[in-house]
């Protein structure tokens, strides 16, 4: 009896044993300080963070820093920047450099938004294309890669011009439409409508289309001449229809003429992700590296819908940034550096989520690395695809890129320039210590993109607005209110943060590896520093502080 006892008691212990000795035992993982190995300079379209910070945070994964001017000649909302001040610290500090990325509407106008109510003068653009052949000529091997956007669709914000919005739409609209296909019922219609428009104000509207693309060809003949080493031109917010729309069809025809490289002037629908997709694009030629993406989309509709604020489908956008990133998409999943997977969420495929979902998963199950754009087509959270990520435990921190904030090809734009990223990077890691710096920078930015693009545009930004508003507060002017408004994001964000540190699916670890070692890591702890970059509640400036443990991977 007792030799059995202790038989039994063996047995035990060996069982016991082995079942500690399948538990990793985590340690605190603590990234190294980042060797920064290229100094980009940046002069960004506006002071938002979409322009400013995820370039720089972006670039962290590839051991590259940015830097750009200072905040107090930078512009704040709609005081815009001192254009003369930011040409002179261009100027200085483009010696120190191995690369520029730079917005012509910040040097002329002072910013995005100026440059829709074309603030700057002849002379700016005259200083500014001067100052740029004068970098040249003084710093020949520093590529200059240059930024303009056409303007958007709607008339630039102002007092005098928001009662005819809907006028100078209707106005635009048209313009296109005649000039497509010369209807005489539509002439008809363009002459009633412009009749009611002020002269000054259809004028004004219609110089600042001329001006942009006058503008636009004196920087493709800047870049015929070798001057910038790059141009693109981007298309800010439109619809299949308007002046924009034409200005694109004769700088199309313009660099045809020319005779103009496809890859030394690119015209493409996007504004804000515009610097951030030239980083990807440097970061490609410095990796003498073509990613090979492969596109997948929820469901056979989705790659023709033309979404809100877009002037033609998802798959041209898609199409676009992955030229921009220099990528190749390729149709074989299994040659693919990694999938671009676009959920186009609708009112009718709801009830498909759950599918969508599942087929995520499995992906990430059989080893594909994906990046996952998120979308929907009425901007709801009930149409997009992370809540049901989160109830089917889906390793969310297993993604290589989350993107949904604002339109088609912000999101786009971003979640590819991530994902090349931080693939590429994984093909040189030099250390243990270089793939922890690396996957810190790589999911602090993550973390933060589903704590703005979800749980603060899909959520929680409907919330406060609506608490701003019951006090009479303008969420587009906060003024006065701006510290209460910061206030209660901070309440608020705090809150959304926890819950999302919190959730099983965010807490899966993730298996990294190291030569022949695997390892597993997750996210221990988080602290958040966020504010309104601007006095209005439209963005946040959110910057995640996290704290990781890893184990050797045993099992």
């Amino acid at each position: 009896m007792k030799s059995k006892i202790i038989a039994s008691f063996s047995i035990f212990l060996i069982i016991t044993c082995y079942f500690f000795s399948t538990i990793p035992s985590y340690k605190l993982m603590a990234p190294t300080p980042i060797q920064y190995q290229h100094k980009i300079l940046l002069i960004p379209l506006d002071s938002r963070p979409p322009c400013t910070n995820f370039v720089i945070d972006l670039a962290k994964i590839v051991n590259i820093e940015i830097i750009i001017p200072p905040d107090e000649i930078l512009d704040n909302y709609k005081t815009p920047a001192n254009q003369i001040l930011v040409r002179q610290w261009l100027k200085d500090n483009i010696k120190n450099v191995n690369f520029a990325i730079i917005s012509t509407d910040m040097l002329i106008h002072g910013g995005l938004m100026a440059s829709r109510l074309s603030e700057g003068s002849e002379n700016d653009i005259v200083d500014t294309l001067q100052l740029l052949q004068e970098i040249h000529n003084q710093y020949p091997s520093i590529d200059l890669y240059a930024f303009n956007i056409i303007p958007r669709l709607w008339v630039g914000d102002s007092e005098e011009t928001k009662k005819y919005q809907t006028s100078i739409l209707e106005f635009s609209k048209l313009k296109d439409i005649i000039y497509t296909f010369h209807n005489p019922i539509d002439i008809e219609r363009q002459k009633e409508v412009e009749a009611k428009l002020p002269t000054n104000i259809k004028n004004n509207y219609l110089t600042l289309y001329a001006e942009n693309e006058k503008l636009n060809k004196e920087l493709i003949n800047l870049t015929q001449k070798g001057v910038l080493k790059q141009l693109l031109i981007g298309q800010d917010d439109g619809q299949s229809f308007g002046i924009p729309n034409i200005i694109k069809r004769n700088l199309q025809h313009y660099l045809w003429q020319k005779n103009i490289a496809e890859n030394q002037v690119i015209i493409t629908r996007g504004t804000d992700e515009i610097a951030l997709t030239i980083l990807g694009s440097i970061n490609s030629t410095l990796q003498h590296h073509q990613p090979k993406i492969f596109v997948q989309y929820n469901d056979e509709k989705a790659s023709s819908i033309v979404m809100p604020y877009m002037p033609h489908s998802v798959a041209t956008t898609a199409k676009e940034k992955i030229e921009i990133a220099k990528g190749i998409q390729t149709t074989s999943i299994d040659s693919a550096d990694f999938v671009l997977y676009v959920y186009i969420g609708t009112k009718d495929n709801m009830q498909n989520r759950y599918a969508s979902a599942q087929e995520l998963k499995k992906l990430l199950e059989s080893g594909y690395k994906v990046a996952l754009v998120d979308l929907s087509e009425n901007f709801e959270a009930s149409e997009t695809l992370f809540p049901v990520l989160k109830a089917n435990h889906v390793p969310l921190n297993q993604l290589i890129a989350y993107s949904g904030w604002n339109t088609t090809s912000n999101s786009i734009g971003t979640a590819i320039t991530q994902a090349t990223l931080f693939t590429g990077k994984l093909h040189n890691i030099t250390s243990e210590k270089d793939l922890a710096t690396t996957y810190s920078n790589h999911l602090t930015f993550l973390t933060s993109r589903f704590l703005e693009d979800w749980y603060y545009l899909k959520s929680s930004h409907a919330k406060i607005d609506h608490l701003l508003k019951a006090q009479n507060i303008d969420v587009y002017n906060l003024n006065d209110s701006y510290n209460f408004a910061n206030a209660q994001l901070q309440k608020e964000m705090l809150q959304q943060s926890r819950i999302l540190l919190n959730d099983s699916a965010y807490r899966i670890p993730i298996k990294i590896q190291y030569n022949d070692t695997y390892f597993l890591l997750k996210v221990k702890d988080m602290k958040i520093d966020v504010n309104y970059p601007w006095p209005r509640t439209f963005e946040i400036d959110i910057k995640p502080s996290l704290s990781f443990v890893i184990s050797k991977d045993i099992s």
